[in-house]
């Protein structure tokens, strides 16, 4: 029997929108990838919105599978009913968060792309 949590709509429609959002800009293939990625040399060039946007774009199709199967089970493991202004602050603060610090403290890395980060922070 499945517990009312799991068939709640506030548990799965936020998180199958992100989902959603990332396979969406998955097929936008390596222009769409190039164009969003973590870049250390044009974030430094004024290009911020890389911060963020490096969570929501992934090397390919297997890396992006598994980033959204670590979505899912995330909400197997903690059906928490959330609203979407609680996803989109905690997406905000765990991707700006992660990206900051690499910005800031390992400046060695060029670039990256993917949930994985935000995902072990949710």
């Amino acid at each position: 029997m499945i517990s009312a949590v799991y068939s709640s709509r506030a548990v799965w429609l936020p998180p199958l929108a992100l989902i959603a959002l990332v396979l969406l800009l998955g097929v936008g293939g390596e222009t769409v990838r190039q164009a969003l990625r973590y870049d250390n040399a044009a974030i430094a060039g004024g290009q911020w919105w890389r911060l963020l946007t490096g969570n929501f774009v992934h090397l390919g199709w297997w890396h992006l599978f598994l980033n959204e199967l670590g979505i899912l089970v995330l909400i197997l493991l903690c059906p928490e009913p959330l609203s979407w202004a609680v996803w989109a602050r905690r997406l905000l603060i765990l991707g700006l968060g992660m990206s900051l610090g690499l910005f800031f403290f390992v400046t060695e890395v060029r670039w990256y792309v993917g949930m994985s980060g935000v995902i072990h922070g949710l």
